[in-house]
């Protein structure tokens, strides 16, 4: 979607591992909306819902029922993992 081109980036929160948390915009399209819209990202609820736009928060949170209900992207898989399990889950492994 974006690749080779100059974006326009918003940051809007810095979680808690100090990661900046942004919306990404290209000629004013939300590419972080497409990619949810194609089933390639997560609606991140648990940040989004301290700092997103209300508006946004919304398009988002339907965007990912969308792509759910569609079986797009990820949401082929039966069970796909969520990126904060999945971290979670190797911070217990390379605990033992």
């Amino acid at each position: 979607l974006i690749d080779g081109q100059q974006v326009e980036i918003a940051v809007f929160d810095t979680d808690q591992y100090g990661r900046k948390v942004a919306q990404i915009r290209l000629h004013g399209r939300d590419i972080n909306l497409a990619q949810i819209e194609q089933g390639h990202a997560w609606h991140y609820v648990s940040i989004a819902k301290r700092r997103q736009d209300k508006a946004d928060f919304a398009a988002y949170s339907r965007a990912e029922a969308g792509a759910r209900s569609s079986r797009a992207g990820l949401w082929r898989a039966k069970s796909p993992q969520a990126p904060w399990a999945y971290r979670k889950a190797q911070r217990a492994a390379q605990a033992q």
